[in-house]
């Protein structure tokens, strides 16, 4: 998802489902990883999300047992 001039990437899977967060900066062309601070998804691939406001949310997706 792309949100104020930077590309945000939850999850993944690489042969196990990930739960890790990074955002590219496009004008720096700097990767950066964002650490967890309170509640965090469980680890899936294939979700979808929107921003709104200051707030990005995330839907569906697959965690490995649904």
């Amino acid at each position: 998802m792309v949100y104020n001039g930077n590309m945000f990437i939850f999850g993944g899977y690489d042969g196990h489902y990930r739960a890790d967060m990074f955002k590219f900066n496009f004008q720096r062309r700097v990767w950066k990883e964002i650490h967890r601070e309170g509640t965090w998804p469980k680890s899936r691939y294939r979700t979808a999300t929107t921003v709104m406001g200051h707030n990005m949310y995330m839907f569906g997706g697959h965690d490995g047992a649904r």
